[in-house]
């Protein structure tokens, strides 16, 4: 140790000529690092979600959590499983263990774990895996609210959401709480019964009625290809006073 600060006592030229090239190397390393504000963190979370209209909790529970996390039990490298039923909607949240086997496995088994549950009510969205890190965490909420109507703040709030979804270093926009338009469809137990028809028929033909289907595509003589596609959901609330319930040997049917 003493022989080398006696080198760079000697030869003092030698050692700021170090010490300027070390300073450059490390200005020039510094310039080029790459920074990030907002790092991403793997925080080892993934959640599974699924939603079952008009469902209670207890509903969701029973129908949606309980075979999701019997499918999740084969899964190793789970830390802790919980699980959030409210209304419509059920939530079950994963903790990996990283130092049990690749987070990246583990993931991938809780994929095909989902994917094998086939007893879901045949309502219920199929579920969907989300893995949470900090790349999916909102750095800025926007809220919209005021005295309007509930469909007014809905269009105000899908405006704002495409015009933030347009802006330069936005990656991703996701609205909480944003309403789908829904009908709301009371049955007349008194009338169904006086035309013998079963509320299950009812909830048939309206979903029957309420469709969207793809028809192919048809080339004209210009080679030019067109969609065809069979529209017949219901636009306005009066349409399904119109719906076609039931036919008789009579040739009549019911509305």
């Amino acid at each position: 140790m003493k022989n080398i600060i006696a080198f760079f006592a000697k030869e003092h030229l030698f050692g700021n000529l170090l010490t300027l090239i070390l300073l450059g190397f490390g200005l020039y390393s510094l310039s080029s690092v790459r920074r990030d504000i907002w790092p991403k963190v793997d925080l080892h979370v993934t959640t599974v979600r699924s939603v079952l209209p008009g469902a209670s909790p207890e509903q969701v529970e029973k129908l949606i959590l309980n075979p999701i996390e019997a499918a999740l039990k084969e899964v190793d490298g789970l830390d802790d499983v919980y699980s959030t039923a409210t209304e419509s909607t059920g939530v079950v949240v994963l903790k990996l263990d990283p130092d049990a086997r690749d987070p990246n496995q583990t993931n991938s088994d809780i994929q095909r774990a989902v994917d094998r549950t086939d007893d879901l009510p045949e309502d219920a969205t199929k579920p969907v895996v989300t893995i949470i890190d900090s790349g999916i965490i909102p750095i800025i909420e926007v809220t919209v609210s005021g005295d309007e109507s509930a469909m007014v703040l809905r269009d105000t709030a899908k405006k704002v959401a495409d015009d933030l979804s347009l802006m330069a270093g936005v990656a991703r926009v996701t609205k909480q709480g944003y309403r789908k338009k829904e009908f709301l469809i009371e049955a007349d137990s008194t009338a169904l019964a006086q035309r013998n028809v079963a509320l299950s028929q009812l909830i048939n033909s309206v979903k029957v009625r309420n469709i969207s289907l793809p028809g192919g595509s048809i080339i004209d003589v210009s080679g030019t290809d067109t969609l065809v596609k069979a529209v017949g959901q219901y636009e306005e609330s009066q349409e399904r006073l119109y719906t076609f319930l039931a036919a008789y040997d009579s040739g009549y049917g019911t509305q």
